[in-house]
Formats: C-alpha cells, sequence, structure tokens
C-alpha cells in the first residue's frame, strides 16, 4: 500500500522520434492525489489499495494546457485537454512503484518514488 506523502512521479515516452523525459510532484493524502508539472500539467485522481492482488490502483485525470504537448508527441490543442488516467501499481521497494500506462493512445513508462510526509 502507498503510503501519504509526496511522491516524485518521472515519466518516459520511448515509442517516440525524439525520447523524452520529466517528472511531477504529486501528493497522497486519504487516498486522494493531486500533482503538477513544471510545463502546467495538473493531475487529480485516486489511489485505491486491493488486499487481494496487493497492488494500487490510481485512476484520474491529467489537464493539459493550452497548447501542451505530450510526451507521447500528440500535437498540442489551442484549448488543452483533459485525459484519462489509470494504473495498476506494484511496490518494486518500500515506496517505489513502476509500471507503462496507456496515455490518450501512447504507452508512457511512469516510476514513482517517495519523497517525503506531506506536509501538515
Amino acid at each position: 500500500m502507498l503510503a501519504d506523502g509526496v511522491y516524485e512521479l518521472f515519466y518516459r515516452c520511448d515509442g517516440t522520434d525524439d525520447p523524452f523525459d520529466d517528472s511531477l510532484l504529486v501528493a497522497l493524502r486519504g487516498g486522494r492525489l493531486l500533482g503538477s508539472d513544471r510545463w502546467g500539467g495538473v493531475f487529480i485522481g485516486r489511489c485505491d489499495f486491493d488486499p487481494a492482488t496487493q497492488r494500487n490502483r490510481i485512476t484520474g485525470r491529467l489537464q493539459v494546457p493550452p497548447g501542451g504537448m505530450l510526451v507521447t508527441d500528440v500535437a498540442p490543442r489551442p484549448d488543452g485537454r483533459v485525459i484519462p488516467v489509470a494504473a495498476d501499481l506494484q511496490l518494486s521497494g518500500q515506496h517505489e512503484a513502476s509500471t507503462v500506462v496507456d496515455v490518450d493512445g501512447g504507452r508512457v513508462r511512469i516510476d514513482l518514488v517517495f519523497k517525503g510526509p506531506v506536509p501538515r
């Protein structure tokens, strides 16, 4: 189970002509997620733990700002967009998880690394 705290979510898309990687910060508290990257993208969602499978299920939406471009090389839109995102994560360390997710038709590798507790 992912602990409440601040995580850095590293993302990379290798299926493009110009592979790009970056990261965003995500706060998890009480099953709710909120994150943002340096380009103005915002992620809002939930994280639920399934004890039967020992996996963390993340669901939410990525709000891409006007003119924002995805790491999957999807062309920017002048009005931005909202993209649903879902992922099943299994912990690969005490506070780390990795998987590949579909983002608007492209496959993106994500690595989630715990950075510390959520400030009060």
